[in-house]
């Protein structure tokens, strides 16, 4: 596996001391079976802990954004999110997992709507989404980056559906951002293929003196980075 560590902070982050959250994101072909079972396979040799986040969720906000109506976007996500647990189960299956532990590995919405950690820094995060100009913008343009893999006509996207959109990448960003709190594991890195240039700019520091303000910010965000993995 390639790998680039996203962060200004890398001496924090010695591996085997680390856990690993591997993003996995629904309807996207580039986690195949195999893939899933080769990025577990490769987090467990080089990481303390392995988790697998799925936004399963939030997803409906992107359905919602491309134009489907709310019921019918919570139930294809819901559909599809389901559909890509059983892909996991069935790729960790070769490495001898059964169901009951894979599904002690994956980190959803269910479990996240009752962790008061991660509800805490998504209402910090979503007031500097509404008050602060220039975070705002960031996460649009993460909505953007998100909704442009999903359509053919660029020109179509409007400032309604960036917005709608954004409140997926909102849901995402405090895993991104502060998962060794959420999960209580210091340090810990989030793990994807991809990283949108407005998570490379926090990582860098251009928002250290917003995202200061926020409660478990000294305490856990020097703990947190974030992993390219392809």
């Amino acid at each position: 596996m390639k790998t680039t560590l996203v962060t200004n902070k890398k001496e924090t982050f010695v591996y085997k001391n680390t856990m690993a959250v591997i993003g996995v994101s629904p309807f996207n072909s580039y986690f195949s079976t195999e893939r899933i079972e080769n990025l577990y396979s490769w987090a467990c040799r080089n990481f303390s802990q392995v988790r697998l986040y799925i936004p399963d969720l939030p997803t409906s906000f992107t359905l919602r954004a491309l134009g489907y109506e709310p019921s019918k976007a919570e139930k294809k996500a819901r559909r599809q999110c389901n559909y890509l647990k059983n892909k996991i189960k069935r790729a960790l299956s070769q490495l001898d997992l059964n169901d009951d532990k894979v599904e002690s590995l994956i980190i959803d919405h269910s479990y996240l709507d009752n962790n008061h950690s991660y509800l805490n820094y998504y209402q910090q995060l979503y007031r500097l989404f509404e008050k602060d100009k220039a975070f705002r913008e960031g996460c649009l343009n993460s909505s953007k980056w998100v909704l442009c893999n999903q359509i053919d006509d660029k020109s179509n996207l409007t400032e309604d559906m960036l917005v709608m959109g954004a409140h997926y990448f909102m849901a995402e960003l405090p895993m991104f951002l502060f998962a060794a709190d959420i999960l209580q594991h210091t340090p810990s890195v989030f793990c994807y293929h991809q990283c949108p240039e407005f998570l490379r700019d926090i990582y860098r520091g251009d928002y250290d003196d917003l995202l200061s303000k926020l409660d478990g910010y000294e305490q856990y965000y020097p703990e947190q980075g974030f992993l390219i993995v392809e």
